[in-house]
């Protein structure tokens, strides 16, 4: 046998072949991209409802960011259902809602706790503060919706 008749992966030490692209894409990553994108997409309308209702209408800060993370949510779960993920674990919407919600609410007070911690903690403005309290959530909120209700069903 030569060496142009053994894959690639074989050569390289590897035991199967490598994915292809459109292997990948069709799985998780499509969903983490979609789901990334989504939630940028909410990040500004957070971000921008947030910086909104306390500069332009006078609300604490934490009740504005409770308002806009809700909203930001709410675009999430649409987008969610609609676009990036196909399977879903559980059978009743009104319980997928719910948990959507729980994991959501879930989200929010990390976001608040940590909004806070950062914000009296450090001399950053709320408005800096979200910046890695976003990122933090984000990976939150996908890795426990992905896990817990759009993945492959094992209960109802």
């Amino acid at each position: 046998m030569s060496i142009d008749s053994k894959p690639v992966g074989a050569l390289l030490g590897r035991s199967r072949p490598s994915l292809a692209f459109s292997e990948l894409w069709g799985g998780q990553l499509r969903q983490f991209v979609l789901y990334g994108a989504i939630s940028v997409a909410a990040l500004a309308l957070d971000f921008g409802l947030l910086v909104f209702l306390t500069e332009y209408v006078g609300l604490y800060y934490l009740v504005s960011a409770s308002i806009s993370f809700l909203a930001g949510m709410l675009l999430v779960y649409v987008s969610s259902i609609s676009f990036i993920f196909q399977e879903r674990r559980l059978a009743s919407k009104s319980l997928e809602v719910t948990s959507f919600a729980a994991i959501g609410i879930a989200g929010l007070a990390l976001n608040g706790i940590l909004l806070w911690c950062i914000t009296t903690g450090t001399p950053l403005s709320y408005q800096l503060a979200k910046v890695p309290t976003a990122g933090i959530v984000f990976l939150f909120n996908y890795f426990a919706r992905r896990n817990l209700l759009f993945s492959a069903r094992s209960w109802r």
